[in-house]
């Protein structure tokens, strides 16, 4: 174990926990393209360290690596910021359209309940019906 192994894997192992707070947060993430950038040259690097016997130091770029390719494939979740600057450049709601109507319930159920399903209470009586109709023939 050489020197310079020990401050190769000091400073990867301090980069790679530096990363942890964009690992778990749900909305602070670096770009895709960025993310996967580095984490192919955080990989090629754990490779030559690996070829160079210089274990801690591979350790600690397979562990930056490790984390750049979870941010790669992590799911990105819209900040509320960019959630209003979408809706502040898209065309006003016509509540008179059903089309536009529905969409609208649709985003803001998914905004509220975090998911795809829209809640009951978000629905019209035919809507509503429907959905308890389609309900009752999977059961």
């Amino acid at each position: 174990m050489s020197w310079q192994d020990i401050v190769i894997a000091v400073c990867c192992f301090v980069f790679g926990f530096g990363l942890f707070p964009a690992v778990r947060s749900a909305t602070q993430k670096p770009p895709r393209s960025t993310a996967l950038i580095t984490a192919i040259a955080q990989t090629v690097l754990a490779i030559t360290l690996a070829t160079l016997s210089l274990w801690l130091g591979t350790a600690g770029n397979g562990l930056c690596a490790l984390l750049w390719w979870i941010l790669v494939f992590q799911k990105r979740q819209e900040s509320v910021e960019e959630m209003l600057e979408r809706a502040a450049a898209s065309p006003p709601i016509d509540f008179k359209d059903p089309k536009q109507m529905k969409r609208w319930k649709e985003d803001a159920a998914n905004f509220i309940m975090g998911g795809d399903d829209v809640p009951d209470c978000f629905l019209d009586a035919q809507e509503l019906e429907a959905r308890r109709k389609k309900q009752a023939g999977k059961q």
